[in-house]
């Protein structure tokens, strides 16, 4: 189930939100097919922008400034909650990373599915999937 057909069937409304870090030439690209995507299935979606200052670890600051841009986003149109799409892939190459950096017990442990910061409840409802390949379709028989 799509979190588009989730969200249908409770009533819940749902917009969609892309962070384009610039960090990567295809970028702008990707951002401009998740907001094809969203319009064909009729579903309201911003695009944002972020910038590296140059400053500090790369990847942190691009993870602290995109859930920056994403609450500063939300905040204002009411928004409480907000699913971001980790998998389990993200959860291992998490996990090698961290055990790459010698980070003891707590700092292995994995990412949860749940928590508060910055003023947004944060879900990740996609751990327990893995990526689909290009080409893949899913139990109906949609590419992925």
């Amino acid at each position: 189930v799509h979190l588009a057909d989730w969200a249908a069937i409770r009533g819940t409304a749902l917009h969609a939100v892309t962070v384009d870090h610039g960090l990567r030439p295809e970028a702008t690209a990707e951002a401009a097919e998740v907001a094809r995507l969203c319009d064909r299935i009729g579903l309201p979606h911003d695009t944002l922008s972020w910038q590296w200052d140059g400053q500090g670890n790369l990847s942190d600051a691009a993870r602290r400034g995109r859930y920056s841009a994403i609450a500063g986003w939300a905040r204002p149109l009411g928004i409480a909650d907000v699913a971001i799409g980790h998998t389990a892939d993200d959860q291992a190459e998490t996990f090698l990373m961290r055990l790459a950096r010698g980070s003891g017990v707590d700092g292995l442990a994995a990412i949860r599915h749940s928590r508060c910061a910055l003023g947004i409840r944060w879900h990740r409802p996609f751990l327990g999937l893995r990526r689909a390949a290009p080409g893949e379709v899913d139990e109906l028989g949609r590419r992925l």
